[in-house]
């Protein structure tokens, strides 16, 4: 691909997620190249280039050996591909990017950081890393990012909770809120007509819950017949082996990965969604996608008894919170709203009112659109 001298270019880089991720390339992406932007997104997933809804995506190629290579070579390799293009802003999205962002600085470009996740938190939910170690590395990894910070244009972070480890007159709050455009283009399935499915949809792991949505579907009345539908990928092959023993699993529906509209299509079926994520230093100030996803859909939740989640929920009155530890809790509230579908209907069309009125992207977008148009004229 040619290098571009255009002044109103913007190019992100990414080693970690997917070319089509939804925060990244459905929400910031598209939406900037339908603003007049000329959008570049750099991967290294070995799928080569292409061009999509506006959007260049530019492939630095796979890299094979152990982890840390990976990582090394990676970045290295998305360096260069980078190097050769001649945007004007760059905008990463992965801490082991940040010398990359340095890189670029130190070139006369515009840089932004965007911070997805409470790093040094996240280090300390892996469970397969030591106790100790996750300490050491999880506080060593938190410093050096918020030193690299000082060196950025601006630090776009995903909830107001990871904006208090930054520069406070640098940072904007641009959260992953819903497009309205996958929700509301088409008309929603009427709540009455559901099929009477409870529902989670994505990443499948001990801290998100799945083990006491499994014992609590177990304790519902069979009369209801309540069926559990599961959409998303497993934390690891050894996770799936152990929760796929379970006597329980027979009974369940696993869709696995699913891509954008089937997604939406499946939210759109559920009587009740799931959001129980355990009480982790990474989620208790979160703001789950999937909880507005499910309001989106018209889709009444069981949600953790959190700040973020309690405070949304009392607004809307979409739904009912529970200790997400407790398996009988969650059972209650599903009985509750599988037993009252004339209420949980309502529950949903007050959800859905939230996300057109207040939680959707094409009000967020509207901050990005404001840093890019500063960046590009500064």
């Amino acid at each position: 691909m040619m290098a571009d001298s255009n002044s109103n270019s913007i190019c992100h880089l990414t080693s970690v997620h997917a070319r089509e991720d939804i925060r990244i390339f459905h929400k910031m992406c598209k939406s900037m190249a339908k603003r007049g932007f000329l959008i570049k997104i750099v991967v290294g997933d070995g799928k080569k280039d292409q061009e999509k809804h506006g959007v260049a995506i530019i492939d630095a190629g796979t890299v094979a050996g152990g982890r840390l290579e990976r990582m090394a070579k990676g970045t290295w390799k998305i360096y260069c591909k980078a190097r050769q293009l001649n945007s004007k802003v760059f905008h990463f999205h992965d801490p082991e990017l940040l010398p990359i962002g340095i890189l670029l600085k130190i070139q006369g470009k515009r840089v932004i950081y965007d911070v997805h996740e409470n790093l040094p938190q996240d280090i300390m939910s892996k469970d397969y890393i030591s106790p100790w170690i996750r300490k050491i590395v999880g506080t060593g990894l938190g410093i050096i990012e918020k030193s690299f910070s000082y060196f950025f244009d601006i630090i776009v972070v995903a909830t107001p909770a990871i904006s208090d480890r930054f520069p406070n007159h640098k940072t904007l709050v641009i959260r992953n809120f819903p497009l309205l455009d996958e929700f509301f283009a088409t008309d929603n399935k009427p709540y009455r007509e559901r099929p009477c499915h409870v529902g989670y949809i994505g990443g499948i792991s001990n801290d998100r819950g799945i083990k006491e949505i499994l014992k609590a579907m177990d304790l519902l009345p069979r009369e209801l017949g309540a069926e559990l539908i599961i959409a998303g990928k497993f934390s690891s092959e050894r996770f799936k082996s152990e929760i796929k023993a379970n006597p329980e699993w027979d009974k369940i529906k696993w869709h696995g990965w699913l891509n954008r509209s089937q997604t939406v299509k499946l939210l759109q079926s559920f009587r009740v969604g799931l959001v129980v994520l355990h009480p982790t230093q990474a989620y208790t100030d979160s703001y789950p996608i999937k909880l507005f996803e499910y309001m989106a859909s018209g889709t009444p939740v069981v949600a953790s008894d959190f700040p973020v989640m309690r405070k949304i929920l009392d607004e809307f009155r979409c739904g009912l919170l529970v200790n997400p530890k407790d398996p009988g809790q969650i059972a209650d509230a599903l009985r509750y709203i599988l037993q009252n579908p004339r209420e949980a209907e309502n529950m949903g069309r007050r959800g859905r009112e939230g996300i057109f009125n207040k939680y959707n992207w094409q009000i967020e977008q509207k901050k990005l659109l404001s840093v890019y148009q500063g960046l590009v004229r500064s």
